[in-house]
């Protein structure tokens, strides 16, 4: 939205394939929306695997901890990629059980609104 506002985009930084891991944020998407800055948004791996193991909304997989783990790995790495060649800055949010309050406010104090 430019000057008039601010544009949040979710999306994940990589999106676990059959065949490997797919940027969620190619470079030429990156290009167009020049971010200021790129925020993750992350809870502890084994609190992950619990929340996915209990929702029954979706079909997926049960990943290991050490998988979760490996995606976060590259998530953080990619993240800190994008900052390096858009030159914005880098940040995680901790989304903790029972703390969701917490990590809206600190989503908001990073976005300034």
């Amino acid at each position: 939205e430019g000057s008039e506002g601010t544009t949040l985009i979710d999306t994940h930084v990589f999106i676990e394939t059959p065949v490997g891991y797919f940027p969620g944020l190619p470079e030429a998407v990156v290009d167009r929306l020049a971010p200021e800055i790129v925020i993750l948004i992350e809870a502890d791996a084994e609190e992950i695997r619990n929340r996915r193991l209990g929702d029954v909304t979706r079909s997926r997989g049960a990943p290991s901890v050490e998988e979760i783990k490996l995606h976060q790995k590259l998530s953080r790495m990619g993240a800190a990629a994008l900052g390096v060649l858009k030159g914005c800055n880098v940040a995680i949010v901790k989304n903790e059980e029972g703390g969701l309050s917490q990590a809206v406010d600190r989503l908001r104090e990073l976005l300034g609104v």
